[in-house]
């Protein structure tokens, strides 16, 4: 039986947490620190220049089925080749093809047959990393952290545009 005065690692790291943020987060602050991140100029991976991915690329991609952006690793390889297909064109050629899901997954393949297999071991670290950015992002697209304060959402209507 746990002693009930014995706290725990994320008790203890909960505790830090709150009392580093008594006050509650700056949300515009932590916002304008997350863009600088995520909506900063384009990655280059094998020789492409990649577009940061937008709301809307996130939308298409996951209705596309890579789930690679929600952690699901089963299609690694196909998923890393279309963030690089489709982050690497531009977005209305993207779009038209995304109508045709079956279509976008050849011209990815296809897209794939240009690069020698260790084009992977390149890519494969850049685009989690531009994930864990992205996510990083979504998180705070809404509301205040802390403190009892109505919600707001700068960020949603600067992102949109």
């Amino acid at each position: 039986m746990k002693n009930k005065n014995t706290k725990s690692t994320l008790d203890n790291d909960i505790d830090a947490f709150d009392a580093e943020n008594l006050n509650g987060i700056n949300t515009e602050n932590r916002n304008r620190e997350l863009d600088s991140e995520i909506l900063k100029d384009g990655e280059e991976i094998a020789g492409l220049l990649l577009r940061p991915i937008s709301a809307g690329d996130l939308a298409l991609l996951l209705d596309l089925g890579v789930g690679l952006l929600v952690g699901n690793m089963n299609t690694l390889f196909f998923d890393v080749g279309a963030i690089l297909y489709s982050q690497s064109r531009s977005k209305a050629e993207i779009r038209t093809l995304a109508i045709r899901p079956s279509e976008f997954r050849a011209a990815v393949y296809d897209f794939l047959d240009e690069f020698e297999p260790n084009l992977f071991n390149e890519a494969q670290p850049k685009i989690l990393a531009m994930i864990e950015r992205m996510n990083k992002s979504r998180t705070a697209l809404k509301g205040t952290l802390g403190g009892a304060g109505e919600p707001s959402s700068p960020k949603a209507g600067g992102r949109a545009g």
